[in-house]
């Protein structure tokens, strides 16, 4: 595969169309192969980047990856627009995309350039563009599944039982279809004594009632396709044959999972230590040697199970019991063989495939019992099948597989490969293998591989967020290794610079890009402009990102100012505040922090979103917004069947429908239709002759009775509300048995006089407006076809349940501040965006297929796909299996695709945070608040988006460091204003180069003063010593220290803490640093911290990893300087730490011209500042100043 890389500058494009391609093919025959582009093609209809305008003019299959608003689907429209040259008629050309609303954008604005083509051509081209405009319809730019429903119609013959005029089933239709046809297939069987498959379904009904069979059976039709080999295997194939092939599989696997383990330096480095470690005397018999021995033992046997009896808790951890006598051990020699075995017991703990066992009793059980649902769930299929033909109905899974089978036919084949002249597909990171294939194959030549110029995929694994649909981020992989060519786009239009350099450097070490599925961080550059000179226009400011947290000592106590704080969980604390800052922004009150967002919002523009990754607590926000007046729509999510003036009518439906539902009718009874009070419903309620008689035969008794108050005991204004029930509930009943049901809704809604009392209110607008919306909801069902009032219910019900399903109805003005989840905010973008509840846990359990969420009796079924590949591209189907005896035992593969989901699950997790952050065009707010201690984890360990917030922010002090664009937001206080965090004075400021690329040699005179130190690498005077890539073990030393030194000087982190952040920033720079190394640069970094803490007064302020850009002598001087400290009187001291990595001294003259060059640079930010300059070199023997 050849990866595209452009030069590092390269001037902004200008001028006509010909001097793009010219550079473009001159820029190609470089990177790539020679072979000229073609010529001629008129002015492009957007201002593109230098790669955007590779990706359109290179004639070569190529897989464009790009971030977050880096204009990816535009650089795909403009390909369109110039592969439209020498084509007679546009479907030729077929595009897909996954959404109804991307597909119609495409098309307006192919459509839209097209116009504009043919408005600047003349004679014969004109003409042909014009016959291309007249028979724009015949295009082929649809979502994916509508192409794959175009391939049927067209090729009907190629198919045996699907009728040319079918239609598509989905949503509840398609929901009840299979479930009335998997329920007709398990009452035939359990009501016919002599059913060939009774048997099977006995064994499944000791264990479920029938509701969690057929939701088993449902979810493997539901996953046909992916399971087919395997459905296959256990009904077509030898079943014995299947169950050795699978055991065979696990033995090796777990083989080759204890070589590896045993092998690894994690394992040997610790053995070899505990094998120096030795007893003082040889015939020694206490605990330490007994365990240094069995240990050792087990290392040399490969014996994993007495490793976990030595090392390992009862609950899986390592042991931290130090053991050893004096009288047998020395000192230094019991502290390193404790050591060692506590390592060791580490790396037993951490590997999980150590976990694995294969029971012959349980797997044979479970794969019995798997065989039989298999025979099931065919049996089930077929008869879904044919209720779909005898409807002429397919769904979308019959879609992608008939599509698949219409291309298996040769002349179908050949003749979809001579129509399309190119493949271009969008936002590819959410396709799955099938669509690949499919889509593959159409763009192959006769000998397999693609044809020349033939695909162009566009997307960004960082946002695959769709794998719950099926989207699968290691097709991205799969395609750029078949395709060949791969281009980046690196210059982001939609953030702020700050913004940009925000994420840039938090996503750094969170998306490493370790396994197959997951994403690598990719740098992004402010829109496409290299970095100013020295007499041009400055690094473009603006941006910012707002924490909102708790008090720093995690407690809910009194405020600075003595007041109490906000009563409530960590979510209400948080919501208030965030509700309190809205507020203050809706006022007009934070103008200067937030420049004209007021006035947006004001003007009705979407200006604000509110991003939850799960909606659980999204109703104690909206509570808090309501409470603070903040005007504010719930774009999407499944609040809008909950919000009680739809579950008013919610209710009205199902007592139309069954007027014997006692909750239902109370809840029409206390809404404002009928308005009667909870005194007046109790009165009711107690005049039951009976326990069970329903309430509605009660109010049908006592209505008419109802003419005062001292008969019954009832208020008069519950007498007039019941009165009135009795007569509007009948009339409505008795319009519902012929008229619509939306006509019914809308004449109860007028006759109640129920529109004043919802109007009423700070968000009566929007339940007026969710109202409307609702009714329209319902004349759509109806507009569908004959149906029932309970196909109605159901249907609300399904789309209730599944939530993120509707939102509130759209404001006439759009809506300014808009709650949605982060699936629904992919490809939208907000001037704020705020990013709450981080501290919500993740749910790592394996998905499991059974009715009521997984809390059946029985065993549990779950569908996965291992990475490894072993399986082929087969999803695995397995359970964990309930014995007869009721014992749970996990199965090898179920213990496997745990395993594998966890890690698959944190992979999305960290994809669908990078989604929420970079939505953000100039602001970002991120809420942490948590109830309970805080507890320090790692970024591999991180069990919520605020464990990994909490640990980067901390450990980069350019993410949340003392920078002007990062504040704090104290929760807890009435101040609504927060309180900015050490803001840097003046001048200095953070180094941007990451996304202001430095310029080339001819843009600008730049130096930097990098002289070499005797000894080690580390200099004074360096460009961001901090990012990836660092050039040898002591100058990753050396940044990984700097990092952790303002962590270490503001948290009292332990030892062991600070080892464990050191090793994840050994791998998130890629540094060949083995343990040891890493333990010598927390020691030096905890020197240091004592050092500082005593040289420098508490009250000083401390800045840390400085950067620097100035002129001296009309050279420009970029830098970073290690601590600057600001005494209480103003000047600074500028410290140098040069951590040395051996005995050898620095070179004292060397020194003296670093210090000197530092101090020169420093000054000219400082101004005049009065500014001292020393350095100081950290090793074992602690901090020592140098002279010079």
């Amino acid at each position: 595969m050849r990866h595209v890389r452009l030069p590092r500058y390269m001037p902004p494009a200008t001028g006509a169309a010909a001097s793009d391609e010219d550079g473009a093919a001159s820029l190609r025959s470089q990177v790539v192969h020679g072979g000229p582009t073609r010529r001629g093609v008129g002015v492009m209809a957007t201002q593109l980047t230098c790669e955007q305008r590779l990706a359109v003019t290179l004639e070569d299959n190529i897989a464009v990856t790009a971030g977050a608003g880096a204009g990816k689907t535009s650089a795909m429209i403009e390909r369109v627009i110039r592969a439209l040259d020498g084509l007679d008629s546009i479907d030729r050309l077929l595009v897909v995309t996954f959404t109804d609303d991307a597909a119609g954008e495409i098309r307006r604005r192919v459509y839209q350039a097209l116009l504009a083509r043919i408005r600047e051509s003349a004679g014969a081209d004109r003409a042909r563009l014009e016959r291309m405009r007249d028979g724009f319809l015949q295009n082929h730019i649809s979502t994916m599944h509508t192409f794959f429903a175009h391939l049927l119609r067209r090729f009907p013959d190629r198919l045996d039982g699907v009728d040319p005029d079918f239609r598509v089933v989905s949503g509840t239709e398609q929901h009840d279809l299979l479930r009335v046809s998997v329920g007709a297939v398990i009452d035939g069987i359990a009501s016919a004594p002599d059913a060939p498959l009774r048997d099977d379904l006995r064994r499944w009904l000791r264990q479920h009632r029938r509701a969690g069979v057929c939701a088993c059976i449902v979810a493997l039709i539901r996953n046909r396709i992916e399971i087919a080999e395997w459905l296959a295997n256990m009904t077509e194939g030898n079943a014995g044959e299947v169950y050795a092939s699978q055991e065979r599989g696990a033995r090796e696997f777990m083989e080759r999972a204890r070589s590896a383990f045993f092998e690894h330096e994690r394992v040997q480095t610790p053995a070899g230590a505990l094998l120096s470690a030795a007893p003082v005397s040889a015939v020694a018999e206490d605990a330490l040697t007994r365990k240094r021995e069995a240990v050792l033992n087990a290392v040399a046997d490969r014996d994993v199970a007495t490793l976990r009896g030595q090392l390992l808790t009862k609950t899986g951890a390592p042991g931290t019991r130090r053991v050893g006598t004096k009288g047998a051990w020395d000192e230094h020699a019991r502290d390193a063989a404790n050591g060692a075995l506590f390592g060791i017991a580490e790396a037993v703990a951490g590997e999980a495939a150590l976990s694995l066992e294969w029971d012959d009793d349980v797997e044979t059980d479970a794969h019995e019992a798997l065989a039989a649902l298999a025979r099931l769930t065919v049996a089930c299929l077929r008869e879904y099948r044919n209720r779909k033909q005898r409807m002429a109905a397919l769904d979308f899974v019959d879609l992608e597989e008939q599509a698949a089978m219409v291309l298996r036919d040769p002349g179908a084949l050949s003749i979809l490969r001579s129509q399309f002249r190119a493949i271009f597909i969008d936002e590819f990171q959410d396709t799955n293998r099938h669509q690949w294939r499919i889509f593959r194959r159409i763009a192959a030549g006769e000998g397999g591989s693609l044809r020349e110029n033939s695909m162009f995929t566009v997307g960004d694994e960082k946002q695959a967020i769709y794998e719950f649909r099926g989207g699968e981020v290691e097709v991205c992989q799969i395609a750029r290794r078949d395709m060949g060519a791969s281009l980046e786009f690196t210059a982001n239009f939609r953030s702020a610079p700050n913004l940009l350099l925000f994420t840039n450097r938090f996503f750094e070490p969170l998306l490493t890009g370790g396994e197959p599925f997951e994403a690598r961080a990719q740098p992004l550059r402010y829109r496409d402009r290299p970095a100013a000179p020295v007499d041009s226009e400055p690094t473009p400011a603006g941006g910012s990102v707002t924490r909102i947290m708790d008090a720093e000592d995690g407690t809910r106590g009194p405020n600075a100012d003595g007041a109490e704080p906000a009563a409530g969980s960590a979510v209400e604390r948080e919501a208030l505040a965030i509700a309190d800052l809205l507020k203050a922004i809706v006022a007009g009150e934070r103008e200067g922090d937030y420049p004209s967002l007021a006035a947006r919002i004001e003007a009705g523009t979407p200006s604000i979103g509110i991003l939850f990754r799960r909606t659980t607590h999204q109703h104690a926000y909206e509570d808090a917004l309501r409470a603070r007046g903040v005007p504010y729509i719930a774009a999407k999510g499944r609040g809008f069947y909950r919000r009680e003036e739809i579950r008013d009518l919610r209710n009205l439906l199902r007592l139309l429908e069954d007027p014997g539902q006692d909750v239902p009718l109370v809840g029409v009874l206390r809404s404002p239709l009928i308005g009667c009070s909870d005194g007046g419903l109790l009165l009711l309620a107690a005049r039951r002759h009976y326990a069970s008689q329903a309430l509605w035969s009660v109010l049908g008794e006592i209505g008419p009775g109802l003419s005062d108050a001292t008969d019954h005991g009832f208020a008069p204004e519950d007498i007039l509300a019941l009165r009135k029930a009795e007569e509007l509930l009948a009339r409505w009943r008795a319009a519902a048995r012929r008229s619509p049901v939306a006509t019914v809704l809308s004449q109860a809604l007028a006759e109640s006089g129920a529109y004043a009392p919802f109007a009423l209110g700070l968000d009566g607008r929007q339940r007026l407006l969710n109202i409307e919306k609702f009714l329209s909801v319902v004349a759509r069902f109806e507009a569908e076809g004959a149906r029932t009032l309970g196909d109605l219910n159901r249907h609300i019900d399904v789309q209730d349940e599944e939530g993120d399903a509707e939102g509130d109805a759209d404001m006439p003005d759009g809506g300014a501040i808009q709650l949605l989840t982060v699936h629904r905010a992919k490809g939208l973008e907000w001037p704020m965006v705020i990013v709450p509840d981080t501290a919500a846990r993740f749910r790592y359990s394996l998905e499991e297929t059974d009715y009521r969420s997984g809390r059946s009796r029985g065993s549990r079924l779950a569908i996965g796909r291992l990475a490894d590949g072993e399986a082929g591209d087969a999803a695995q189907v397995t359970i964990r299996y309930r014995t007869p005896r009721h014992e749970v035992a996990d199965t090898f593969a179920w213990a496997r695709l745990q395993q594998e989901h966890s890690r698959r699950s944190r992979a999305e997790q960290k994809r669908l945070l990078y989604v929420a952050f970079t939505r953000a065009q100039e602001h970002l707010v991120i809420g942490t608040c948590a109830d309970g201690p805080r507890e320090q984890r790692t970024l591999d360990d991180g069990r919520s988006w605020m464990d990994w917030i909490e640990t980067i922010l901390d450990d980069d002090t350019v993410c949340g460091g003392d920078h002007a664009f990062y504040r704090e937001l104290v929760a807890a206080s009435e101040d609504a204003d927060g309180e900015r965090v050490a803001a840097p004075t003046q001048r200095l400021d953070i180094d941007t180069t990451g996304i202001w690329p430095a310029p080339a040699s001819g843009a600008g005179v730049v130096r930097v003063t990098d002289e070499p130190v005797s000894g080690f690498a580390h200099a004074a005077l360096r460009e961001d010593s901090l990012r990836p890539g660092l050039e040898g073990p002591m100058a990753a030393f050396g940044a990984i220290a700097n990092t952790l030194l303002p962590v270490a000087y503001r948290t009292d982190a332990s030892k062991e803490a600070l080892e464990r952040r050191a090793s994840v920033l050994a791998r998130s720079h890629a540094a060949a640093l083995d343990d040891s190394a890493l333990s010598d640069a927390v020691g030096a970094v905890l020197a240091a911290r004592e050092w500082l803490r005593g040289r420098f007064a508490r009250s000083s302020r401390l800045l840390f990893n400085r950067a620097f850009d100035a002129v001296v002598d009309g050279a420009r001087v970029v830098g970073q300087v290690d601590v600057v400290v600001v005494a209480d009187d103003g000047s600074w001291d500028a410290v140098d730490l040069k951590y040395a990595g051996s005995g050898t001294p620095p070179d004292p003259a060397v020194c003296a011209r670093q210090a000197a060059a530092l101090a020169n640079a420093i000054g000219q930010v400082a101004g005049d500042t009065d500014v001292r300059v020393s350095m100081y070199v950290v090793d074992d023997e602690g901090v020592r100043e140098l002279s010079f």
